[in-house]
């Protein structure tokens, strides 16, 4: 239950920033993403959160059929939090997920024979949150991701930890995808 609230203030922290005209560049960041993590009593929660340009090259409503194929692939492997991340040495075996829908209540039509999407912005984002059971929670020593891999535009995630040996910040890159405790 802590970690859910943890957790939760993770993210009333990101959506509160989204909404402040100061910190709107600093909560939507081509190239960047955030993961925030919480092990606790052999369980991890897991919030990740991208601008979909990172992932699909495109943040708005999808409108060819290769856009809309792009997108569903995307939101499939995302089920899988090995799509994200894999703790190391923890034995965990994903027991939930929850995923975003970011076009909802945007869509595209036509009006006259023009199409038009219904986004005055088109700054929609991927937000991802895992719930992992863990056999070796206490023994998990770091984090992999091989997300910059298979998506180049994204080139840093932001990683808030918090262990049973404290609460940590540090960035994955392209040349650093992994990360030890």
């Amino acid at each position: 239950m802590v970690s859910l609230l943890i957790l939760s203030g993770f993210s009333v922290q990101a959506h509160d920033h989204a909404h402040t005209d100061d910190n709107l560049a600093a909560a939507h960041v081509h190239g960047q993403a955030e993961l925030n993590i919480v092990i606790e009593q052999g369980e991890a929660f897991a919030e990740w959160q991208t601008p979909l340009d990172n992932l699909l090259g495109f943040e708005h409503v999808p409108a060819t059929d290769a856009q809309k194929q792009r997108y569903t692939a995307l939101r499939e492997s995302m089920q899988s939090v090995d799509a994200v991340f894999t703790l190391v040495d923890g034995q965990c075996v994903q027991h939930g997920v929850e995923l975003n829908q970011p076009f909802v209540g945007h869509h595209e039509h036509n009006h006259d024979g023009h199409d038009h999407q219904h986004d005055e912005h088109g700054h929609f984002e991927l937000q991802a949150t895992y719930h992992l059971k863990c056999a070796e929670g206490d023994a998990i020593t770091g984090l992999v991701t091989n997300l910059f891999a298979r998506y180049p535009r994204l080139q840093s995630i932001h990683v808030q930890l918090i262990n049973n040996r404290g609460q940590q910040a540090f960035e994955l890159t392209p040349a650093k995808p992994n990360q030890r405790w």
